[in-house]
């Protein structure tokens, strides 16, 4: 059988194939035409070309892994063993797939010599990893390379060895089905690139990075990564991505339990999410950097400024600033729909829909983030309680309408329901979109808090059915057991003890209200009995406020009008919410959204920051004396929040001890059988 690919042939045929099709031209005549005549310009070497072209694929040895990885993938291997040795310098690779007769394994190291394509057409729709041909000349020309490799039905396997280009060695040797690819000395040959790689310990880091990122994309795939003759990590190919990403970043088990994860498809533009995530409350997986984010699309790992911004975007308003929770996102979508072909190493991407995609993913997450809160905290928040019928208007005022960004979120999210009876649909009753006039006394323009400012917070009616107050402790799975430091409201919840920010759990609650309002097609509003003089206004903001008059009273709530005399503005009407809390004058609001607008503009016009900002002000305050019912109420409304997790500028509401814990700290095996919640 190797009588017929002789080395020296295959050192010809090697050689032949190498010169990038210069065969093809017309070269001889040109330079006779032209001898004459001095050149400076000259066709290069085809080793010169390979080690010129070996600078775009390997930048260094993580580049090296990537490239030989991604080639065992696609030769069909489930099970793939990287070693790492001498600092990156020295690369062992070994794949079980479908490996290389004699003919494939003296062709797969030639320029541009691919099975991946066949013609221009396949590179709109690319299914593989790797397809360009470039990766084994290029590593082959600038280091020792050794393959080993063998197929189902060849009785021998292939030795190929390649110094710096050069073929030295082609024989039949004794191998397992797959291949096996040994690289050594990398950039020997090229001094002035190997003296810019870093130490050996950041290459190293590079290689694991690397290598997580194609285990992460790759779940299907027993992947196993050896640093230095130890086990760094392994996976186990099951295709279960918790207990993937368990593995790849060696956290114990019981830690990522508590990781979210979620499955997401809209079968119309074929596009799936799958995503495995930190919560809010799990600060112990918050990072200060983007590396807390994994992107893999089409089982590649990408960087991907659309998924992204994406991401960010889901956990806007949930986290503080600068925070990054750890989430990594699958995402499968028609490979005609993505150009990976952008860039040498195929890390950046191209969308042909790219609004498409960013709404998927932030509708995705965010989808997540509301039915998963029961299951960090024990609690069943509103995607938990019974939907309101998709079919009803978002005007109707016993339910919120769809809670997300303006114009981004409202196709991937679903509708939660509110009691009918929440404080901020006090009018719900009446068809009209309009509460009851009210009389603002000057105690309430002076924007003081006062110990009767929550007068207005009114517990829930005693009687009423299916009260979430009134419902059993294992219905609702929480009991109020009272105010602590007149700050913290405390639970009984079926995980432990629950200690609750008032001022936080209102403020969510509040903020959620008023992008609500905001969204809604009718404003609910407050007419104010007496209107109130704006003769505080400066000369621009009243000229702010004739520009954005009509805006103001359909988008905000804030109707204004001019006097009798037509010298003044006066403040007709304001937001229906939270009337009569003290912390904060209708004036003060409107002056609030007023500097916005003169700084920004209604087009660009922040008003997450704004509702934000207006929510702190209206919210029940840290030091407010809380009666038991308006605790209750309190939480209900905090429960009925979209996305209960933090307050708007990201501080979270609540924590929770739990009973284990709590047995722990006194030395108790258990609770009480009588105990109320079935453990």
């Amino acid at each position: 059988m190797m009588a017929t690919f002789h080395k020296n042939h295959l050192q010809e045929a090697f050689t032949l194939l190498q010169r990038n099709e210069t065969d093809g031209c017309n070269l001889p005549t040109l330079q006779s035409e032209t001898e004459t005549l001095q050149s400076c310009i000259q066709v290069l070497p085809p080793d010169l070309v390979n080690r010129i072209a070996a600078g775009e694929v390997v930048e260094r040895p993580a580049s090296v892994v990537k490239e030989l990885v991604e080639n065992a993938i696609d030769a069909g291997a489930t099970s793939v063993q990287i070693t790492i040795n001498n600092g990156g310098n020295s690369i062992r690779i070994a794949d079980n797939g479908k490996g290389m007769n004699p003919k494939e394994a003296q062709l797969a190291f030639l320029n541009h010599a691919t099975s991946k394509i066949k013609n221009a057409e396949d590179l709109d729709a690319i299914f593989t990893l790797g397809f360009r041909g470039e990766a084994l000349a290029s590593i082959s020309a600038i280091s020792r390379l050794a393959c080993y490799t063998r197929t189902q039905d060849q009785p021998d396997g292939i030795q190929l060895v390649i110094e710096g280009g050069k073929l030295c060695h082609f024989n039949a040797t004794g191998c397992s089905v797959g291949t096996v690819m040994e690289v050594d000395d990398l950039f020997f040959n090229t001094p002035a690139r190997l003296k810019f790689l870093k130490s050996p310990k950041t290459e190293v880091a590079q290689v694991e990075e690397m290598v997580q990122g194609l285990a992460l994309s790759h779940p299907k795939v027993q992947l196993s990564l050896t640093l230095a003759e130890k086990l760094a990590f392994q996976t186990d190919g099951e295709d279960k991505l918790k207990q993937t990403v368990t593995q790849v970043f060696g956290w114990k088990p019981e830690n990522t339990n508590t990781l979210l994860e979620t499955t997401f498809e809209d079968p119309l533009s074929n596009l799936k999410l799958r995503a495995v995530f930190a919560s809010p409350a799990q600060e112990s997986f918050h990072k200060r950097s983007k590396k807390a984010w994994w992107m893999l699309l089409n089982g590649r790992t990408v960087r991907c400024a659309i998924l992204a911004t994406a991401i960010k975007k889901a956990f806007e308003g949930l986290v503080p600033h600068g925070v990054y929770p750890f989430c990594a996102v699958w995402l499968e979508m028609p490979a005609t729909e993505v150009d990976v072909n952008v860039h040498p190493t195929k890390k950046e991407v191209r969308y042909a829909n790219s609004e498409q995609i960013f709404k998927f993913v932030v509708g995705g997450i965010r989808r997540a983030l509301q039915e998963q809160f029961h299951a960090t905290y024990g609690l069943h928040s509103a995607m938990q309680q019974q939907a309101q019928p998709v079919e009803q208007s978002t005007t109707q005022t016993h339910q919120y309408p769809t809670f997300a960004t303006p114009n981004t979120l409202s196709d991937f999210t679903s509708t939660p329901a509110v009691p009918q009876n929440s404080v901020f649909w006090r009018s719900s009753s009446s068809s009209e979109h309009t509460a009851a006039p009210h009389t603002y006394s000057s105690a309430t323009n002076s924007g003081m808090p006062t110990q009767t400012a929550l007068a207005f917070y009114e517990p829930l009616a005693s009687g009423a059915e299916n009260s979430p107050v009134t419902a059993s402790l294992q219905q609702r799975q929480w009991r109020v057991i009272g105010q602590l430091f007149n700050t913290y409201v405390l639970l009984e919840t079926p995980k432990g003890l629950m200690v609750v920010d008032q001022h936080i759990a209102s403020e969510r609650w509040c903020y959620e209200a008023l992008v609500t309002q905001s969204t809604a097609e009718k404003t609910v509003v407050q007419p104010l009995l007496s209107p109130i003089v704006l003769d505080v206004l400066s000369a621009e903001q009243v000229g702010v406020l004739e520009q954005y008059q009509d805006w103001l009273k359909d988008r905000m709530g804030f109707a204004c009008e001019r006097n009798q005399a037509g010298n003044l503005w006066v403040l007709c009407s304001v937001p229906q919410l939270y009337p009569n809390r003290k912390t904060i004058s209708p004036v003060q609001q409107l002056e609030a959204v007023l500097e916005q607008l003169a700084l920004k503009g209604e087009a660009e016009l922040d008003t997450e920051l704004l509702f934000a900002t207006l929510a702190c002000h209206t919210a029940v305050r840290a030091g407010d004396v809380l009666t038991h019912a308006q605790m209750e109420r309190l939480v209900v409304d905090w429960l009925a929040c979209s996305l209960p997790w933090s307050c708007p500028h990201g501080r979270p509401i609540a924590h929770t001890i739990e009973a284990e814990e709590l047995n722990a700290f006194f030395d108790r095996p258990s609770l009480p059988v009588s105990s109320v919640y079935k453990r």
